[in-house]
C-alpha cells in the first residue's frame, strides 16, 4: 500500500522534473524580439504593450501546458501515479508555467532585441533568453531548497503546500505588476 509519504514525495519528484524543464522554454522569453523589424506595428495597433504582453503570456502557457499534459500522462501510465496526484501535478505545475512564462515576457518586454539578420538569432543569440533561463532556474532551486529544509524539519505537509501557493501567487502578482508598469 502507498503511504501518504510517498505518495507525496512522487508528487514532488515529478514537479522537480516539470518545473525545471518548463523553466528553459524560450518562447516567452523571445515573444517581443521575435517582432524584429515589425515591431513598429505592435506599437500602432489598438491594443497596449502591456495587453499585448499578457496575450503572449496566454499563448505561452498553452505551449507550457501542452508539455504538462504530456508528462503527466508519462506519470501516470508509466509510473502508475493517481489521479490525485496528477491532478496535484498539473495545478502547481501550470502556475509555475505561468510564473515563468510572466518572467519571460516581462525581460523580453523590457529590453527586447530588434536587431536581427535571421529568425533563429532572435531566439538562440537573445541575451533576454540566457536572463530567463538563469533566473527561473534560481527560483526552482530556492523553492526545491526551502522545501527541502521544511520537510527537514518536519512540517505538515499542508504547511508546505501552503507555503508553495502562497509564495507562487505572490512572485505571479510581482511580475504582473511589473509588467503593468511599463511605460508605454
Amino acid at each position: 500500500m502507498i503511504t501518504p509519504e510517498f505518495s507525496f514525495y512522487a508528487v514532488l519528484f515529478a514537479l522537480a522534473v516539470i518545473i525545471f524543464t518548463l523553466s528553459i522554454n524560450v518562447v516567452a522569453s523571445s515573444s517581443f524580439s521575435r517582432e524584429g523589424t515589425n515591431f513598429w506595428i505592435a506599437e500602432i495597433i489598438p491594443y497596449s504593450l502591456k495587453q499585448q504582453a499578457f496575450i503572449k503570456v496566454l499563448f505561452s502557457t498553452s505551449i507550457s501546458i501542452t508539455g504538462i499534459i504530456i508528462n503527466c500522462f508519462i506519470f501516470k501510465f508509466y509510473f502508475h501515479y493517481g489521479f490525485i496526484q496528477i491532478g496535484w501535478i498539473v495545478l502547481v505545475s501550470t502556475l509555475f508555467a505561468i510564473l515563468w512564462n510572466l518572467i519571460g515576457v516581462f525581460i523580453d518586454m523590457k529590453r527586447p532585441k530588434l536587431d536581427w539578420t535571421n529568425e533563429a538569432e532572435a531566439i538562440k543569440q537573445n541575451i533576454n533568453v540566457i536572463l530567463s533561463i538563469i533566473l527561473c532556474i534560481s527560483i526552482c532551486i530556492g523553492f526545491c531548497f526551502v522545501t527541502l529544509k521544511m520537510i527537514q524539519n518536519a512540517l505538515p505537509i499542508y504547511t508546505i503546500i501552503c507555503f508553495t501557493f502562497c509564495s507562487l501567487f505572490a512572485l505571479i502578482f510581482l511580475v504582473c505588476k511589473g509588467i503593468t508598469s511599463n511605460k508605454e
